[in-house]
């Protein structure tokens, strides 16, 4: 598929005042969908096994927790460039949103996890006591059967 450069000028501007984007192949979307879509719901779970305080975690591990996720994601191939940024956002985000909905991680996590979908396929994994990188795996072959590919 080839879109127009000025085409993908206008989508990126579009994106963009929605927040970060970043370009990939399209092959890699099911990687994407796997990091950005399941992001929020492992965070919550990695918070939840940690037993970390969410309402007052300092930046510090919010980091080590956003770099574990991007640690993950660069083992099953997701290794663009902006994944600090992208992971850092995803943590940074589900803590906000914990804090100001007076959420616990588990009813979050609860509330995003689709039956039958990427983040309920990553979250298996990880109960069975597989490791992050292997919920990712899940998480994108799962996507890749969501998309018929």
């Amino acid at each position: 598929f080839n879109t127009a450069p000025e085409d993908m000028h206008l989508a990126e501007r579009l994106f963009g005042l929605l927040g970060k984007t970043w370009t990939i192949e399209e092959a890699m979307m099911p990687l994407a969908t796997a990091v950005a879509g399941t992001g929020p719901a492992l965070s919550c779970y990695l918070i939840e096994r940690g037993r970390i305080d969410y309402r007052h975690m300092p930046p510090a591990q919010r980091k080590r927790l956003a770099s574990d996720l991007a640690d993950a994601a660069k083992k099953t191939g997701f290794n663009i460039e902006g994944i600090d940024a992208l992971t850092e956002g995803i943590v940074n985000g589900v803590i906000h949103l914990l804090n100001e909905k007076h959420l616990t991680p588990s009813a979050l996590r609860k509330r995003i996890t689709s039956q039958r979908g990427t983040t309920e396929a990553a979250l298996a994994v990880l109960h069975e006591g597989g490791t992050l990188s292997e919920a990712l795996e899940a998480a994108k072959k799962r996507a890749e059967a969501l998309s018929g590919g």
